[in-house]
């Protein structure tokens, strides 16, 4: 019984730091696509640290210039492979995989992407509108991510999609009574749809 579970823990931090080893590549590779117009959305709650099998979801500009960025990137790199997959218009998904291991997915949308939550001017303004985020992932990063405003109305529309995932839900009652309020008003810019019910949640912290 010992023997094994040293022997399961030993896989457990190998595979952590594993992990750490991609993470670290990833990041580089955002450094590369910063001269680019791009918006990492619905950052996770854990970031930077994101288990294997995670996607990466990007709004991009110009969505075939970014994902050359991906794969000539990992192209020059041993032992990792990409395969990119064109789901529906403005929208692409490329998958990373490492010793034939699928690690990490970079889902990329842009304006072209016809969404049944918002508008089409939606993800032009989440880019124009993102800020640098910085962090450290053993030295310094810099990652543009939504402004909060627009990262709120991003999870609003994800929880209205996908009612399960909670997470989103959990980080919208966390957000200041006033950005709700004015979220309240401007997400009409970008729907149609009615959001009371979401709201209704928020307040009920």
């Amino acid at each position: 019984m010992r023997k094994k579970f040293i022997i399961k823990f030993k896989k457990k931090v190998v595979w952590r730091f594993r992990s750490l080893f991609h993470l670290f590549q990833i990041y580089k590779l955002f450094t590369l696509c910063n001269e680019l117009n791009y918006s990492l959305v619905k950052k996770d709650p854990n970031f930077p640290f994101i288990k294997f099998g995670s996607d990466f979801d990007i709004y991009v500009e110009n969505i075939e210039m970014f994902n050359n960025k991906i794969v000539k990137f990992f192209r020059n790199k041993k032992k990792y492979k990409t395969t990119t997959n064109a789901i529906e218009d403005g929208n692409l998904q490329t998958d990373l995989f490492y010793n034939d291991k699928f690690i990490y997915k970079f889902d990329l949308y842009n304006n072209c992407f016809i969404s049944d939550q918002h508008n089409t001017i939606f993800i032009t303004d989440v880019i124009n509108k993102s800020q640098m985020f910085k962090f450290y992932f053993f030295k310094e990063f810099e990652i543009k991510v939504p402004n909060s405003k627009m990262d709120t109305i991003v999870r609003i529309f994800e929880i209205k999609k996908h009612p399960s995932k909670q997470h989103h839900l959990t980080l919208l009652k966390n957000t200041s009574k006033n950005l709700i309020r004015d979220i309240k008003i401007e997400i009409n810019i970008y729907s149609d749809k009615s959001f009371d019910e979401i709201f209704n949640l928020i307040d009920q912290k």
